[in-house]
């Protein structure tokens, strides 16, 4: 058995039911209302029931439930399920800064995929896209004020673990230019472009 049909061996069947619907109904009938519901209600419940002390599955463990027209992975819905994946955990659990980074190359793997408008087969409601621009902000907010606390030895944000000491020098947290995460001359060229593309689809 594969370490994939294994990790999907493990998941409860209704998460899967509810990953394979939202593959569907974002990737392929695109019913406005569905997707609402899936994202704004259904992820919602399935979280609080199956995922209020643990993480969503890995993408690995959900790739069955979300197979592309090339009959593989729908590799651009793993980058939106992961965004989700992610999102919960750093609401409910405990992340950690390895769980920041790998978010962080999530992010830059779904906005690279989205601008280049190779694939434009997908529909998420509005409120869902502010959703996902609004948590990258924010963590690109407190990865800022991470750095701003190892100057000063306060903690300031969910980047610090516990374990890491409040008087750590500066010199053990990179530069900015040094940093291969949440850059914030990258940060800011995404935003750009997104905020480029919305304009030109408002124009005449």
């Amino acid at each position: 058995m594969s370490e994939e049909h294994a990790a999907d061996f493990l998941v409860n069947k209704e998460l899967k039911d509810f990953v394979f619907d939202l593959h569907d109904a974002t990737r392929r009938s695109y019913m406005t209302e569905e997707i609402r519901r899936l994202y704004e209600v259904e992820f919602v419940d399935m979280s609080e029931k199956y995922c209020d002390k643990t993480p969503w599955p890995s993408t690995e463990a959900m790739s069955r439930q979300c197979i592309g027209m090339d009959g593989k992975a729908d590799a651009l819905f793993l980058c939106i399920y992961k965004e989700l994946a992610y999102r919960h955990l750093f609401a409910k659990l405990k992340a950690n800064a390895q769980d920041r980074d790998e978010a962080w190359s999530n992010y830059c793997e779904l906005f690279d995929r989205l601008l280049a408008q190779d694939d434009l087969q997908t529909q998420l409601t509005p409120g869902w896209v502010f959703d996902i621009l609004h948590e990258f902000v924010y963590q690109f907010q407190s990865f800022c004020q991470t750095r701003g606390g190892r100057h000063t030895g306060i903690k300031t944000s969910p980047f610090l673990d516990d374990e890491d000491s409040p008087h750590e020098n500066i010199e053990a947290f990179p530069p900015d230019d040094q940093q291969s995460s949440w850059q914030a001359s990258i940060v800011i060229g995404y935003l750009h472009e997104f905020a480029k593309y919305a304009t030109a689809k408002k124009a005449p």
